[in-house]
């Protein structure tokens, strides 16, 4: 073997002066024959030969002497070259090496080319010779991980700072020395020498900056890759965080069960942490706010059944979170947030890398929002320095995000861990957990757009038809659901009284950090007092999952609740109507038991025959024939109920004379509005408020296309009939039947019923199409079937309620399934969506809701409300069931009225969480949840049935965050716009 010849200096050429033309980014190909052709200059028998570490020089003003030089030459310089100077030094007969890295070769694979290419011109070898070829990849690693830090770190300081502080002539010393230890075989000195170069790197970063920045290293699991790339990946050692929901860890368990094993112990020994949270990963911007923290709640379950402690960061991998998500993730406990879109979507990137993200509420927690470093991509490393010194120039706890595939790196990532571990120079490497841990809070809070959360999720979806109606079933489902637990949980109460007091509470102290019994007051897991309330939330929640036989899982759901509908009224009728005995299934009944599952009033319609009333009450608002029916509607208090006897002591009244409810014209009125129906094309043409000038709002079906680049054109209504169906002082319907045109050319036909009842503010519209025309094009966004709103003023603010929150909406798309809602300052106009989601705000006084987009034929109930007082219970009424219960009794057993649990303020619902009992499973108290819905603050008082010993505002574990003031048989809080909030109230022994 020949030995190196003698090299006097190595030269890395690059445009401009110094390190002025240095590139900021490269393509992945130029980023890679950057590096590998500077790292090959970095093996320890070129610096023990050269006597120093490379040097950089001009492109285009290189050394005149070339002798005795190696000359590395990159890509990105090669057009900056001069051609003469370049064949000159080529032509030179002294030991004299040209390199031209290509993108092909790995920076390994750099230097062994040099090395060959220069043992070529060498002459015989000795041992020093044999020393070179001997020295262990390790070893070459570590020199240039030293080497990728000099670059990083002088890059670092001299395009901020314009200067560098480096004692060049020692660091030279040192790294020539640490060569050569390498070379003689002197591992524990090489080892010392090359800490004192790293030190030296260190002191010069420290001299501008003496904060350190943080790198996150992030490896997402899928699953296809929890075999052999994830072994790989845990083979490599040191701080990384896994981004996986605890689905993802079962199917591990599934497929490679030692590789769970092995991220188990790592995690508990702290060396790596779990990112996620969630138990599976499902579309909760579609969903609600309740179904985000079900999901969090069962992710921290299924985690521990599989040995790992539950996730204190929070992290998913597809697309799933809205503004307001951070309010709910709060509340279980986790240090922390990554808001990262690793997948599609679009997230907002905070102000810095590491925010307080605060919720709309006021709720907050840290979390990373800034963009990621692909860790597989050369270019990511190519100015690192430069990023770094960016973020410790600019941000508060500067962060560095890299994530890769397990296993799937490049070089540059390890070696850029060994400079971690020798110097905090380039940043500190963290794994997620410890992050949140160690490093400081954010000096401010940051309220992020709802707007800037974007995916298209229609586009996204393999059957958008599909997605709609799916999104619009859960929906109905959810409310169904959430009304049936309040119910259960009001008969769970009213059965289970305050558990007396025993001498073994006398000397109680702080339960739970909440109350003064004793320490075991837990909530009850739902299984414990609803078995099938706990299997259909769950079953529902899967019914958003992508490839899920929905609609026969939807009409499982719906029968069961049905059934379990039955189950519940008769229990509350044995405690509310003691008197009173359910009716079997058509056997005469002589009174009704209605119940109001929601803390708003609720006016319930109840039908009898023609000949039969209901006793005179305060309960009973109106009442009227409709037909051969006899309809009453009775005012059912908040979370209570109504015992509606019938009047059998004769036939019944005939009612006053009263004007009727719709009329010839296409006109329906109440005592609330009046609205047009346009007779020659059968649309809602204005809606009038008696006492208020001007139309509220105007309605109409439309085919919308899309025609040239951004204009849409839609087509028109032509009505066959207008025609009056019922009218009478209860009730009015109208029908309009007739064909939209597009062009002229008939695209479809309608049916659109519009109807009204005394005492409501709603007016009622179904919609059903028929005969549609193939669409222009797949996208709903669009062609599509839809309802066009338009508004008088332009003022108009419009706010949409997804995942239970309020938010404006300026323009573009949106996502409310349930309500939307024009402000016009002095009054307010709602539309109830009845489940249907996605909406588009075309100007300032026009909106589409996108009703069907796959040419079948479809129905759709909607409805306008005129001034709700509360607007987003009325959503929740429209599409939810009648809970009522046909009861015999004695005539003599008279009527009854009354509520359980109340608040005094309109804006503010309530629903039952979860009983609180104690170690022998005795009732203790109740948890709630208070969810404010106008975006308006309040101090709330909440009265309940049994005096309250203790209230406390808590989250999802049962930790107290504050405490409340009891009052009398209630109690007080203050609660904040939009915010939705776990109250535990411990009843009072005995009470």
């Amino acid at each position: 073997m020949n030995a190196l010849p003698h090299v006097r200096c190595s030269y890395f050429l690059l445009p401009g002066n110094e390190l002025d033309g240095y590139p900021r980014y490269l393509e992945s190909d130029l980023a890679e024959s950057l590096l590998s052709g500077w790292l090959a200059l970095w093996h320890p028998g070129l610096l023990a030969a050269s006597g120093g570490a490379p040097q950089w020089v001009s492109a285009e003003n290189p050394p005149e002497d070339v002798a005795d030089c190696i000359l590395v030459i990159p890509p990105f310089s090669q057009p900056h070259v001069h051609s003469e100077w370049l064949a000159r030094a080529e032509d030179t007969q002294d030991s004299i090496c040209v390199v031209r890295p290509v993108s092909s070769q790995s920076w390994l694979q750099a230097q062994d080319a040099l090395l060959e290419q220069l043992l070529r011109q060498g002459e015989r070898g000795d041992a020093a010779t044999d020393a070179i070829g001997s020295i262990e990849i390790a070893v070459r690693e570590r020199f240039a991980a030293l080497g990728y830090a000099f670059l990083q770190i002088e890059l670092m300081t001299r395009q901020m700072r314009y200067t560098s502080n480096l004692d060049r002539h020692l660091f030279d010393q040192q790294v020539s020395q640490a060569a050569a230890a390498a070379l003689a075989g002197e591992a524990e000195s090489m080892q010392q020498l090359l800490q004192s170069c790293f030190d030296s790197l260190g002191q010069e970063r420290d001299h501008y900056y003496s904060l350190d920045a943080n790198i996150l290293d992030i490896t997402l699991l899928a699953p296809t890759t929890l075999k052999s790339s994830l072994a790989t990946q845990l083979g490599f050692g040191g701080a990384t965080s896994y981004l996986c929901s605890a689905q993802l860890l079962e199917k591990m368990q599934q497929v490679a069960p030692e590789n769970l094993v092995t991220l188990r112990d790592k995690v508990q020994s702290g060396e790596s942490a779990v990112v996620g949270g969630l138990a599976a990963e499902r579309p909760h911007p579609l969903m609600t706010s309740a179904a985000l923290a079900r999901e969090l709640e069962r992710g921290h379950h299924r985690y521990q059944q599989l040995g790992f402690p539950p996730a204190r960061v929070f992290g998913r991998f597809s697309f799933g979170l809205v503004s307001d998500s951070i309010a709910e993730i709060a509340r279980h406990d986790f240090l922390g947030a990554l808001l990262i879109a690793w997948s599609e979507g679009e997230y907002p990137r905070g102000s810095q890398s590491k925010i307080q993200w605060e919720s709309s509420d006021g709720t907050y927690l840290s979390a990373v929002a800034t963009d990621v470093l692909d860790a597989a991509d050369a270019s990511s490393y190519v100015s690192f320095g430069w990023q770094v010194g960016e973020a410790l120039d600019h941000e508060h706890v500067p962060t560095i995000v890299l994530a890769h595939w397990p296993g799937h790196v490049c070089p540059y990532w390890h070696l850029l861990r060994i400079v971690a571990a020798h110097t905090p120079a380039l940043g500190v490497w963290h794994q997620a957990q410890r992050y949140f841990e160690e490093t400081d809070l954010p000096y401010h809070q940051e309220r992020l757009s709802p707007h800037a959360f974007r995916y298209n999720w229609l586009a996204a979806a393999e059957n958008p038809a599909d997605l709609a109606r799916r999104v619009a079933q859960y929906h109905r489902l959810h409310v169904r659901c959430q009304s049936l637990q309040n119910l259960a949980l009001l008969e769970w109460m009213l059965s289970n009284r305050p558990a007396p007091p025993d001498s073994a509470d006398e000397h109680s102290t702080e339960a739970n950090g909440q109350t003064s019994d004793d320490a075991v007051v837990q909530a009850m897991p739902m299984e414990g007092w609803s078995d099938v309330l706990a299997s259909a939330w769950e079953r529902l929640d899967g019914l958003m999952d992508e490839g899920e036989e929905w609609v026969s899982l939807a009409s499982q759901i719906e029968e069961e609740l049905l059934d379990y509908t039955q189950v519940v009224l008769q229990r509350l009728a044995s405690r509310l109507a003691p008197k009173y005995s359910a009716a079997a299934a058509g056997e005469r009944w002589q009174a009704e038991l209605l119940l109001n599952p929601r803390n708003a009033p609720l006016r319930i319609r109840t039908r009898t025959s023609p000949e039969h009333s209901f006793t005179a009450g305060t309960w009973r608002f109106s009442e009227g024939l409709v037909g051969h029916h006899r309809y009453t509607n009775v005012d059912v208090p908040g979370l209570g109920f109504v015992v509606a006897p019938l009047d059998t002591s004769g036939p019944a009244e005939v009612p006053r004379k009263e004007p009727v409810l719709a009329d010839e014209t296409g006109l329906l009125r109440n005592e609330f509005f009046e609205a047009q129906i346009d007779p020659r094309r059968g649309h809602l043409r204005s809606v009038h408020v008696p006492g208020r000038r001007g139309n509220r709002i105007s309605a109409m079906v439309a085919r919308r296309d899309l025609k040239g680049k951004d204009q849409f054109v839609h087509s028109e209504m032509i009505a066959d009939s207008v025609a009056l169906r019922t009218s009478s002082p209860m009730a009015g319907l109208i029908r309009a039947t007739g064909e939209l045109r597009l062009d002229g050319h008939p695209c479809g036909r309608f049916e659109i019923d519009y109807e009204v009842w005394r005492g409501s503010r709603v007016l009622e519209i179904v919609v059903r199409l028929s005969d549609l025309q193939p669409l222009s094009t797949r996208d709903p966004w669009k062609s599509a079937y839809v309802l066009r709103l338009a508004w008088a003023t332009e003022a108009a603010i419009l706010r949409t309620f997804q995942c239970d929150r309020r938010h404006s909406w300026p323009r573009g798309r949106a996502v409310s399934p349930l309500l939307l809602e024009i402000d016009e300052a002095e009054y307010r106009t709602h539309l109830l969506t009845g489940g249907l989601a996605f909406h588009r705000r075309e100007d300032l006084r026009f909106s589409e809701t996108i009703l069907c987009f796959d040419g079948d034929a479809c129905e759709f109930r909607l409805g306008i409300g005129i001034d709700l007082p509360r607007p987003m219970q009325a959503a929740q009424d429209f599409v939810d069931a009648r809970y009522a219960l046909p009861l015999q009794g004695p005539a003599e057993a008279g009527d009854a009225v009354g509520w359980v649990i109340a608040a005094d303020s309109k804006h503010v619902g309530i629903d039952l969480q979860s009983p609180l009992v104690d170690a022998d499973n005795r009732a203790r108290g109740i948890r709630l949840v208070l969810s404010e819905h106008q975006g308006k603050s309040a101090n709330v008082r909440v009265r309940l049935p049994y005096p309250p010993a203790s209230a406390a505002r808590v989250d999802y574990h049962g930790k107290v965050l504050n405490r409340l003031s009891v009052i009398d048989d209630g109690f007080s809080i203050p609660i904040r716009a939009n915010e939705r909030c776990l109250v535990d109230v411990l009843w009072q022994r005995g009470g």
